[in-house]
This record gives C-alpha cells, sequence and structure tokens, in this order.
C-alpha cells in the first residue's frame, strides 16, 4: 500500500484495512520494523474467482474517509475458460485443455 501513512503500520490496524481485500496473513519485516518508509507490505489470502481491488477506503481515527491504493507483486494466472490457476485461455489446444505428459525414461537420449 504506497504511501500509508506510517501511523497505520501497525499489524492489527493494516489487518483491518486490508481486511476488505482478504484476510491478512503476515506483515512484511520491513513493514512492521519500519524500515522501508515508501510502502506497507502485507501478505493477504483472497477468496478464487475474487477481483483484485486497486483502491480501498477506511475511516481514519478523527472520522475522515481515507483512501488508499493497493498495489499486486503477484497475481496468480487464471484461466478465463476454466478458471483454474495457472494457465491462460491461450494456453488451450484445439479441442480441450492443454494435456501434460510425463516424459518416457529413454527419449530425448
Amino acid at each position: 500500500m504506497p504511501g500509508l501513512d506510517i501511523k497505520y503500520w501497525g499489524e492489527r490496524i493494516l489487518f483491518k484495512i486490508i481486511g476488505q481485500v482478504g484476510k491478512g496473513l503476515k506483515v512484511d519485516r520491513a513493514t512492521a520494523s519500519r524500515e522501508r518508509l515508501l510502502y506497507a507490505r502485507v501478505l493477504i489470502e483472497i477468496q478464487i474467482g475474487q477481483e483484485f481491488v486497486v483502491t480501498i477506503t477506511f475511516q481514519n481515527e478523527n472520522g475522515k474517509v481515507m483512501e488508499q491504493r493497493v498495489e499486486y507483486e503477484w497475481k496468480p494466472l487464471v484461466c478465463t475458460k476454466c478458471k483454474g490457476f495457472g494457465h491462460v485461455g491461450a494456453d488451450y489446444r484445439k479441442g480441450g485443455k492443454q494435456q501434460w505428459d510425463a516424459k518416457k525414461a529413454n527419449e530425448g537420449q
């Protein structure tokens, strides 16, 4: 969460804020120790098929509504055809889902 005020960098507060996106699992060591002040980094768990939210809002201690940008370091590949993970629809061959065959012991020798 780039630009998040450092006063919100406590684990409980971060998990409460990021709760709009998913379940907070872990706060980055640099975030917890406030070593890198450009952004707060949190590991989150989200539901399969859930959209990746880019902006969240929360109410600060004074009742003011704050808007926070959310960036993702990594997003899984999600297939638009079968909704499976690790591949995209373009990876399909004619006739269905791409199949991986075990390599035979004598192949390539």
